[in-house]
């Protein structure tokens, strides 16, 4: 009896284990830290169609439509899965296949599980293309059954992309605030409302609001950053992405985006000194070698600058040269 409950103990903690595991790999996804996601979740989509569903997210979320449809097709009886390829028919211009697709999909849920009814209005929401009501529709179905912070924040984002529901979609962020769990993505995403209205100074309110509730999502601080760049208060723009690099994943972007607020907040030596450990790493585009210019400029180091000024648009004609000829 004891060898019993010992292998039933060591079972349990492996079942909570791998949920735990694809519980991180997911909310990975949903910061956005897809490398992160794809680290977790790749051993666990063997065998797990959500895992999979995931994994196929992520490389989405890196532009990899290829890479995600041959990850979706693993599972090709699997309604999340089968979302996933609905959503690379609606990057393919395939409209009403995909809607045909989706529509099989939501079919398919039960009193018992509504998350088909989630699967197809997601992939509706969250690729460009599609009718943001049938998405809307699906949500209120799923809402018949539960009601969870992950629902409001979802249909919000479904308002947003309907003329005029800016209005909806707040009203369901706000729900969701309410929600133990989920007032950090709900401050988030009422500051990308703000943030696309141009009400810079509201947008930031409602990040520092979203840092706060979870000093783990980097998204607040990344966003955070592009707002006060844009009201020119480069500093904090700096200080905020220096607190959203060690959140993020640190790709190359993001370390490029860096190198370009420490130049706009004067920190001339820093931005050299980033752009050319990325140049030094592989990483070369034109403009990298105009910020290096503009800054020794700045720091009156004047014959470098204007080495890398000529850098600049011999590597920008050399660009337009070769896809000309591609």
């Amino acid at each position: 009896m004891k060898k019993i409950i010992i292998a039933l103990v060591s079972v349990l903690s492996i079942t909570t284990a791998q949920a735990q595991t694809l519980e991180e790999g997911i909310q990975m996804y949903k910061y956005e830290r897809f490398q992160s996601a794809k680290r977790i979740l790749t051993p666990l989509a063997t065998s797990n169609p959500v895992a999979n569903y995931y994994l196929g997210l992520s490389e989405l979320g890196d532009d990899n439509n290829a890479t995600a449809k041959s990850i979706f097709q693993k599972f090709p009886d699997d309604p999340a899965n089968q979302a996933g390829l609905a959503r690379i028919l609606i990057i393919e211009k395939k409209t009403p296949e995909a809607v045909s697709m989706l529509q099989s999909v939501a079919s398919k849920a039960k009193k018992k599980n509504f998350m088909p009814y989630v699967y197809a209005a997601d992939a509706i929401t969250y690729t460009d293309g599609g009718d943001p009501n049938m998405a809307i529709e699906w949500y209120k179905k799923a809402m018949e059954f539960d009601k969870g912070g992950d629902l409001f924040l979802s249909l919000g984002d479904a308002y947003r992309k309907i003329q005029g529901g800016g209005g909806q979609a707040m009203t369901n962020y706000e729900f969701a605030e309410r929600m133990p769990g989920f007032e950090s993505m709900a401050n988030y995403k009422m500051g990308n409302l703000w943030y696309a209205a141009k009400n810079y100074d509201s947008a930031l309110v409602k990040y520092a609001n979203a840092s706060k509730f979870d000093p783990k999502n980097p998204l607040p601080f990344n966003d955070l950053a592009n707002a006060y760049n844009k009201i020119n208060k480069y500093n904090k723009a700096k200080e905020n992405i220096e607190q959203y690099l060690p959140l993020s994943d640190n790709t190359t972007d993001d370390q490029i985006r860096y190198a370009n607020v420490l130049y706009l907040s004067k920190n001339y030596n820093e931005a050299i000194s980033k752009m050319k450990e990325l140049i030094n790493k592989g990483v070369e585009k034109p403009y990298m070698y105009r910020v290096i210019a503009y800054s020794q400029y700045e720091t009156k180091d004047y014959t470098n600058a204007q080495t890398n000024i000529e850098k600049t648009f011999s590597k920008t004609i050399s660009r337009k040269n070769h896809s000309i000829r591609l």
